[in-house]
């Protein structure tokens, strides 16, 4: 019984290590891109205020899939715990640095950005755990 509930511990434990990787690449794309979209703002230089707080929403909902599709992937199961809790990671992170610019925090975006990313990240989780393998 020992051997049983050991063997869960350190699924659980696994999972966790492949959520946090998930999650830092997850962050990373997301900088990664919205340094991208900065840039190419920046060239055009008449973008509507609208469509940059709507590029920023798709690239937060692009990322937490990414950032489920990769901890789904890496852990072979749970797919969509895997997924929504990347999401969820990733939101509170967005939120949290939010948080530290001040302003108005909570706004109809925020609850869309919300949405979005848990539907993105559930989407890319269970994406990767129902992949087939290509045979040859």
């Amino acid at each position: 019984m020992n051997k049983s509930r050991g063997t869960s511990e350190s699924t659980f434990v696994r999972c966790l290590k492949y959520l946090a990787i998930g999650c830092i690449a997850g962050l990373f794309l997301c900088g990664a891109l919205l340094a991208i979209c900065a840039f190419v703002f920046v060239l055009i230089k008449t973008i509507p205020t609208q469509a940059v707080g709507a590029v920023s929403i798709g690239i937060s909902a692009l990322s937490a899939m990414f950032a489920g599709f990769l901890s789904a992937k890496l852990c072979h199961s749970k797919g969509l715990i895997m997924g929504l809790s990347s999401g969820l990671i990733l939101f509170a992170c967005i939120l949290i640095s939010a948080f530290s610019t001040g302003g108005n925090v909570f706004t109809i975006a925020t609850a869309m950005r919300f949405l979005l990313m848990m539907i993105g990240g559930a989407f890319g989780g269970v994406l990767a755990v129902n992949k087939r393998k290509k045979v040859k």
